[in-house]
């Protein structure tokens, strides 16, 4: 995109991750619409910014840029609805329910040459950013083991969350975020052995907890554990990368947000700051997409990496009900 007309960017649902989403649309000073079947005119009212359209044809029709953050069932439709109309099109994690869809809105991207973008956000927070790219210059020497946890209350705001056929269940909501870092960080993956479990407790509280261990092409391996704890549960994040010459620590309850330890003397410019307010990652993530669709710079997510995000998680599924090793 190119020129001093300001765009307009076309946001499909108002529930919460929207929230995130209009602050940065408003920093990066474009035009907003808004569809949804609820809470539009909330959210507008609660950020003074954009103008509620009644339906999606009329939102794609005057935006040049679709934004989805519907629910993850209903993330299908939108899309295809913004790269059918030659739009730019981003949608929140996952792409889709599964890989075969992923890859089917993937190919539709590309037949109608239009710019697909997947909000995985966690690769534009600072600590993740940071590691990916201490591990990519060999600060830590060779990967070999890495540990990322996810944890979090058991969503209770949407019954959607609950049913698996329309959310992907705590794997493609939770789990996601952590597969696409493994893969970022240490390479494509051979193999996946995982578990998932579900309870119920007596009075009603739900918990899931999936567990992967991921072999990678270089032979790390990396184990990822996501929990959907009771009401009440922190949110919690953390990872362990060791390699040939250190490690990486990062806990999201601990500061600061990354330590390292090494035999070599530490480089502060590696660290994130911890001056001042940090980057919002949401607003990193866009803008970023922004540039790409005016420069054709490359992000550091792409709608490939999706599609690989959801083949994991499709593994995972599949690995957990054979309980077996599932080859990738």
């Amino acid at each position: 995109m190119s020129g001093d007309r300001r765009i307009t960017v076309g946001l499909v649902g108002a529930g919460g991750i929207a929230r995130s989403h209009m602050s940065a649309w408003r920093s990066l000073g474009v035009d907003i619409l808004v569809y949804s079947k609820e809470d539009a005119n909330e959210l507008c009212a609660e950020f003074s910014t954009g103008r509620v359209v009644d339906t999606l044809e009329n939102l794609v029709a005057q935006s040049q840029v679709i934004d989805v953050l519907t629910p993850t069932y209903a993330h299908e439709e939108a899309v295809r609805a913004g790269l059918d109309a030659g739009r730019q099109v981003i949608c929140e994690k996952p792409l889709a329910l599964d890989a075969p869809t992923a890859q089917q809105l993937l190919e539709l991207s590309r037949a109608r040459d239009n710019a697909l973008y997947v909000a995985h956000v966690v690769r534009y927070f600072p600590e993740y950013a940071t590691l990916h790219d201490a591990v990519s210059s060999g600060y830590i020497g060779r990967p070999a083991v890495a540990r990322l946890n996810r944890t979090g209350t058991f969503p209770q705001w949407a019954s959607w969350f609950a049913d698996e056929e329309k959310s992907g269940g705590i794997v493609d909501d939770l789990m996601i975020h952590d597969l696409d870092i493994a893969r970022w960080v240490l390479g494509e993956v051979r193999s996946v052995y995982a578990t998932l479990r579900h309870a119920t407790a007596p009075d009603g509280r739900r918990v899931s907890v999936a567990q992967a261990t991921l072999r990678h092409e270089d032979e790390a391996i990396s184990n990822v554990r996501a929990t959907w704890g009771p009401v009440g549960t922190p949110f919690r994040t953390s990872f362990y990368v060791a390699g040939t010459d250190g490690c990486l620590e990062h806990d999201s309850t601990a500061h600061p947000p990354l330590q390292v330890r090494s035999d070599a003397p530490t480089d502060v410019s590696m660290l994130p700051t911890t001056s001042g307010s940090p980057a919002d990652p949401y607003y990193a993530e866009l803008s970023e997409f922004m540039e790409s669709m005016s420069t054709g710079s490359t992000p550091r997510v792409s709608a490939e990496d999706a599609v690989e995000a959801l083949k994991l998680a499709d593994a995972v599924r599949l690995s957990a009900h054979r309980d077996a090793v599932v080859e990738l």
